[in-house]
């Protein structure tokens, strides 16, 4: 057994290159097989490998491609797959390096589905029949609405950002469908709720959305909360949205240390809401010259240090 498995996690491509069929790796490849004989080496290597995985106790384990069912408009959080982000997935799998496993679903219908990593996916298929196979998590205990809504998750934690109006709708309308604006109870949450949660948008934008694409539910949400009717959807693509005013409280303002500060925030909701307002602001000023903006996750990513 390699040393490198002695590490906490297992490197997948110390597995892959152990098993990986010669066959396919001459100086023709699969191109000198048939396409039922590449995907029976296929498969005794993925067999092979997930041998070692179950062994070692890695919840990852090798897929082919075929084997997953890719169904982008039900359960991709965008619209659009990013020709770049593959052609850069792509050259990183050539270059060996060691990629995040995407996630798959196995729902009632007994099949596969790809829940998160379309992009890496696609990397992968643009690599060749020899190459048809891909590292994953299985989530057994999904239901659909579940797995429809993993995908916005992930990727307001780690994924590419949602830029796009359409892209935004898209992930907004997921949120609505699966039922996620509502309490266990059936109670709508509120405007300001749903912002908090799907982080891409703000109140306003959140309850435009609604009123274009869900006008019965913007109705009974006019009705619970007494919110005001939207007015037209409008690309925000480009804009940032700041939150509502807020009263900071003035312990917040009154402390100077780091950690101090960190720690007011953790327990206080007004002060983490007028944290988020300055952050707002500072994006707006670097929107304005044409400066990346800090992304949410980013910034709640930052820990001080006294």
């Amino acid at each position: 057994m390699p040393k490198d498995w002695d590490d906490e996690r297992v490197k997948i491509n110390e597995i892959v290159k152990r098993y990986y069929p010669r066959e396919l790796l001459s100086s023709e490849g699969a191109s000198v097989l048939d396409g039922e004989s590449v995907r029976a080496l296929l498969r005794r290597f993925v067999d092979e490998a997930n041998g070692d995985l179950d062994r070692l106790g890695d919840e990852r384990r090798l897929y082919l491609l075929e084997d997953i069912q890719i169904d982008e408009p039900r359960f991709q959080s965008r619209n659009d797959i990013s020709a770049e982000a593959v052609e850069t997935y792509a050259q990183s799998y050539e270059n060996g390096a060691d990629m995040p496993p995407v996630d798959i679903a196995l729902l009632d219908d007994g099949r596969l589905y790809l829940i998160d990593g379309f992009h890496r996916c696609r990397a992968r298929m643009r690599m060749g029949a020899a190459w048809g196979f891909i590292d994953a998590v299985l989530h057994k205990n999904l239901s659909e609405a579940d797995a429809r809504f993993f995908s916005i998750k992930e990727n307001m934690k780690n994924g590419l950002p949602l830029r796009s109006r359409r892209d935004r709708e898209k992930a907004f309308a997921i949120y609505v469908e699966t039922g996620r604006c509502r309490y266990p109870n059936g109670m709508l949450k509120s405007y300001r709720e749903i912002a908090e949660e799907l982080t891409f948008l703000g109140k306003d934008t959140a309850r435009r959305y609604m009123s274009s694409l869900f006008p019965e539910i913007a109705r009974q949400l006019s009705n619970r909360y007494g919110e005001p009717e939207a007015g037209p959807l409008e690309d925000s693509s480009s804009k940032t949205e700041l939150p509502e005013k807020s009263a900071a409280p003035a312990l917040l303002k009154s402390l100077k240390r780091t950690g101090e500060r960190a720690a007011a925030i953790a327990t206080d909701e007004s002060a983490l809401l007028y944290e988020r307002q300055l952050l707002a602001l500072l994006n707006a000023s670097r929107a304005r010259w044409r400066r990346g903006v800090i992304e949410t996750a980013d910034y709640e990513g930052i820990s001080g240090e006294d």
